[in-house]
């Protein structure tokens, strides 16, 4: 997306996900966007977001019903790389679960540092399967900034990345956690 107002995704399911399509929001553009019930894994493909917001772009995230985004390896399942930004608005009353391999769940790929994410509503898992934070820096990335006023965040990083902050090698970045 270039630039958008409003837009509602939805496509696939937990048993029959979307794998021919992903989603960029490309920089410059600030986007509102609602996903409801879309379901993507790109984990086949190397290095393939199924979800990208570029750096330089800004996206407000309502969930509705359930969402997934699985990424490919060196990929984050959602990723908000440093100069980019996500917000998951307080109208979120569904849920998301990113996954990244080699890249956060939501934020930065290998190596990557993670933007700013910020999470006001809904329901958010986001799991890194190798290295890397489940919000935050990618495998050796730093955290970038993250936010949580509301909703209810699981992060789980693995093999020395952060639940929330740095991947492995990468420093923690800034979290402040005032709600939810």
């Amino acid at each position: 997306f270039a630039n958008t107002e409003n837009i509602t995704l939805t496509g696939g399911s937990g048993s029959a996900p979307v794998t021919a399509n992903t989603v960029t929001v490309e920089n410059g553009a600030t986007a509102n966007i609602t996903t409801d019930g879309l379901y993507i894994d790109a984990s086949a493909t190397e290095d393939v977001y199924a979800f990208m917001i570029q750096s330089g772009a800004a996206v407000n995230l309502t969930l509705k019903n359930e969402n997934s985004f699985m990424s490919g390896i060196w990929a984050a399942g959602i990723g908000v790389p440093e100069g980019a930004a996500l917000t998951v608005t307080k109208e979120s009353d569904g849920s998301v679960t990113a996954t990244g391999l080699h890249g956060a769940g939501i934020g930065g790929g290998y190596e990557g540092s993670g933007g700013t994410v910020t999470v006001n509503g809904g329901t958010v898992t986001a799991r890194s399967a190798t290295g890397s934070a489940g919000i935050g820096g990618g495998d050796q990335g730093s955290g970038g900034t993250v936010t949580v006023s509301g909703g209810t965040v699981t992060a789980t990083g693995k093999y020395g990345g952060a639940g929330i902050g740095g991947g492995d090698l990468g420093s923690g970045g800034t979290v402040t956690v005032s709600g939810g």
